[in-house]
């Protein structure tokens, strides 16, 4: 193998490694600001009790 096949190989394990390490974190697993039980608006805003 020659230099130039070298660091082509190199620059796909280093994407694939980042996009599989992005697409196994655990952060996705975080529910988004309009999930939590207490927001009434899409953003996530708190009920007004009344």
């Amino acid at each position: 193998m020659n230099g130039k096949k070298v660091y082509i190989v190199i620059i796909i394990l280093a994407l694939v490694l980042a996009i599989y390490d992005h697409l196994t974190s655990p952060v996705l697993s975080v529910s988004s600001p309009g999930q939590t039980v207490d927001a009434c608006a899409p953003c996530g805003a708190p009920c007004k009790v009344e």
